[in-house]
């Protein structure tokens, strides 16, 4: 039987987070190059945390959804489910009756109904 013990399953989640966190700065430098134009390579992976922190509590943790909340966030704010207006899109993104499918679905929406 194989058998992997904390230590190593904690480096290979960290392990599991930097390639992740690379495969995304490299998705927002080609989509979003503007972003990463404007911000140093700290302030970018911050940013990055902090939006992957806030996908993870909506339980948008594969890695399209976690890339489609960047996403929103680039293309609306930081903040943009809590503004005025917006205050539904939190509700559903905080729903813990709605599974991660779901809430990526209306993500989307609201995401094109705000830019088109």
């Amino acid at each position: 039987m194989f058998v992997i013990n904390k230590e190593q399953f904690s480096a290979i989640a960290d392990a599991q987070k930097i390639t992740s966190e690379k495969r995304i700065k490299e998705y927002i430098a080609q989509y979003y190059p503007i972003v990463t134009n404007s911000l140093n390579d700290n302030e970018l992976t911050y940013l990055l945390r902090e939006c992957v922190a806030k996908a993870n509590k909506y339980g948008l943790m594969q890695e399209w959804k976690v890339l489609l909340y960047v996403s929103s966030i680039i293309l609306l704010g930081i903040g943009f489910e809590d503004k005025i207006g917006n205050k539904w899109m939190s509700s559903i993104l905080n729903n813990d009756y709605l599974d991660s499918d779901k809430k990526a679905g209306h993500l989307i929406d609201f995401v094109k109904s705000q830019l088109l």
